[in-house]
């Protein structure tokens, strides 16, 4: 991932979409080489043991709620200049869909008073369309519209996508 395009800048809402199946330590690990990074694991396939083992600049929280997401954010009050991972958004549309304004207007309270950057793992859903099966994003419009940028991985690319505007698109080759 090219991390000058967005990570390095601070107060962003950063959406990166990927199959379902996928592990996230590849993208921790990227991230874990020059920044503090705090996990928010809410589906519990986080596999702590597969980062390298000299990592000390990691903190990881399973949060099993809304409510509990909302509290653990405001644990970190203290915390500034870091990168939060939430594995996965789409926990909150499968608790209840019409939580998605309040639950995106905590991160950006959290993103603006910690001066921080909040990644969201959000998942592909299928959806069929004149016959054919086509990969979307499972966080619908609304969600869209509040985030800074949004990074769709496939198996052998990314692109990189700010307000509906293509920025990047790279091959991990």
């Amino acid at each position: 991932m090219d991390r000058e395009i967005f990570i390095l800048k601070e107060k962003l809402l950063v959406d990166v979409v990927i199959k379902p199946n996928r592990n996230i330590n590849d993208i921790i690990k990227i991230l874990l080489k020059d920044s503090t990074v705090v996990v928010f694991d809410t589906i519990g396939n986080f596999n702590k043991d597969l980062l390298p083992k000299d990592i000390v600049l990691f903190k990881y929280f399973w949060i099993k709620s809304i409510n509990h997401l909302y509290k653990t954010l405001r644990s970190l009050k203290e915390k500034r200049k870091f990168i939060l991972i939430i594995d996965s958004i789409t926990f909150v549309c499968d608790f209840d869909y019409k939580m998605i304004k309040s639950t995106l207007n905590e991160l950006w309270k959290t993103i603006y008073q910690n001066k921080c950057t909040i990644i969201c793992i959000n998942h592909f859903r299928y959806e069929s369309e004149n016959d054919t099966l086509k990969l979307i994003p499972r966080m619908g419009y609304v969600y869209n519209n509040f985030i800074s940028y949004r990074i769709i991985i496939n198996d052998q690319s990314y692109v990189c996508v700010q307000n509906k505007r293509f920025i990047s698109n790279k091959n991990f080759n």
